[in-house]
Parts: C-alpha cells; structure tokens; sequence
C-alpha cells in the first residue's frame, strides 16, 4: 500500500487527480493495529494527503454475520470505501455543483487497491482450489467496477526493493505471518513448492 501510495502521490500532478487515504482498522490486533492507524496517519501528514480511518470489530461482526473472519474483513472494507465515497461527496458538494454549472463533468472516483502479482497468484490457486469457472481463471483484473490497482504489475520483492530504495516507512501485518488463513497456507507452502519445484515464473 505505502508502495502504491507514493507512485500515486508522484503522478498526481501529472495525471490531475486527488489522493484520499481510507484506513480500515479491523479491531483484530488490538495494540499492533492501532500503531499501524498511527503510521499511516503520521506518513499521511508528512506527505499532504487526507486520511479516513474506519474502525470495526471484525471479531464481533463475523460471529454476528456468522462470516469468516477473512470474508468479514472484506465486507467491512467495501463498506469504509463506500462511506468515504459518501463523505467525500458530501465535502466536495458545493464544489462539484459549481462545477456542474459550469459545464464541467461530475467528479469521477476511483478505489486503488494495492494488489500484486503474488497476490494475483495466490488469488488464481484460490480458486482452482475451491473449484471455479473462467471467471476464476482471470484472477484479480487491473481495472474493475471503479477499482484500480496500480501495482498489480510488481512482484513482492520488488516492491520491498523500492521500500528500501526510496526509504519509505512500512509495518508488516502479523496475521500474515499466521497459517490461520488459506491465503496465508497458499502463500507460505503452495507457492514456494510450485516456484522453487516446477517453474519460478
């Protein structure tokens, strides 16, 4: 995300668009998520840029929805998007009526998600796994519904590389270090065995 962040924020002015930061605090990690909200909100002020912070209790609200808890993070996330569409449409109102008048176009908007190329192929085992259509086949898509995603094109290690290049602060999320999750299971098993036994691409 921080990667993501920082090629937005340098084409910004180039691309004429503005940048709004949505944090989700899931409500799962207690003390360690809040120091993630901190960071994100302390790069956010050194870098400009507005910063939304949604909080759920994702434990509380699976039980409840009687979701996983990975589904249920999912959901709550779409939601925090859509409420800062909402409120961003709310703040931006006079503007984008004065706009209007003027014959401009409404403001667009777009959600960027900082998928990567692991993720695309973690995505795609995910679903030949549970069993899927062609639709599965095409794994995450660059652009759908609204959602962009800058980076699918990087590779995880080279977006630690321009983490250490460009000296950008990042944080680690523990639960991905876990093998609770099946994503987590493809990510530290499957892959690896695929890459490093039949093809490294």
């Amino acid at each position: 995300s921080m990667v993501m962040l920082d090629i937005l924020r340098r084409i910004q002015k180039e691309y004429n668009f503005f940048l709004r930061v949505v944090h989700v605090n899931h409500g799962i990690r207690g003390k360690e998520a809040l120091r993630d909200q901190k960071t994100v909100q302390k790069i956010c002020r050194e870098w400009k840029i507005p910063c939304c912070v949604y909080s759920y209790d994702v434990p509380c609200l699976s039980a409840e929805w009687k979701m996983g808890t990975e589904e249920t993070g999912r959901k709550v996330r779409q939601e925090a998007f859509a409420r800062a569409k909402q409120d961003f449409r709310e703040l931006q109102g006079e503007a984008v009526s004065r706009k209007l008048e003027n014959g401009a176009n409404p403001l667009e908007y777009r959600i960027a998600l900082a998928h990567n190329e692991n993720d695309a192929a973690e995505t795609l085992i995910h679903n030949l796994c549970r069993g899927t259509g062609l639709k599965g086949l095409a794994g995450i898509l660059p652009v759908r519904d609204g959602i962009i995603r800058p980076v699918l094109c990087l590779n995880k290690q080279e977006i630690v590389n321009y983490l250490m290049e460009e000296h950008i602060p990042y944080i680690t999320d523990s639960t991905n270090l876990t093998e609770e999750y099946t994503r987590n299971r493809i990510r530290h098993r499957i892959l690896p065995l695929l890459e490093n036994e039949i093809n490294q691409g």
